[in-house]
């Protein structure tokens, strides 16, 4: 992405314009919990800050990640992957 920028050197300013382009909304897919064999799954959920079906979003992904790793359950780091075609809807 390239602003475009004037600059204002009486000011001593620069003006930059990002043209940014919305996407298509993304939603959770079905979430997997795989690599868990000390606890219940129901418990491993209560931790995610996200749902099946919800609108994506990074922070509540990383905070549930986060909840996640400190719960000691899981050896390997825990990422998400792109879904089927069910995952994009257009509002």
């Amino acid at each position: 992405m390239n602003p475009s920028t004037s600059i204002d050197a009486k000011e001593h300013l620069a003006n930059l314009v990002f043209d940014i382009n919305k996407g298509k909304m993304v939603y959770f897919d079905k979430i997997q919990v795989t690599g868990n064999t000390k606890t219940r799954d129901k418990v491993v959920r209560r931790e995610l800050l996200v749902a099946e079906g919800e609108l994506y979003s990074v922070t509540a992904l990383n905070e549930s990640r986060n909840r996640l790793k400190r719960t000691g359950y899981f050896k390997r780091s825990i990422s998400p992957r792109a879904g089927g075609a069910g995952m994009t809807r257009s509002t």
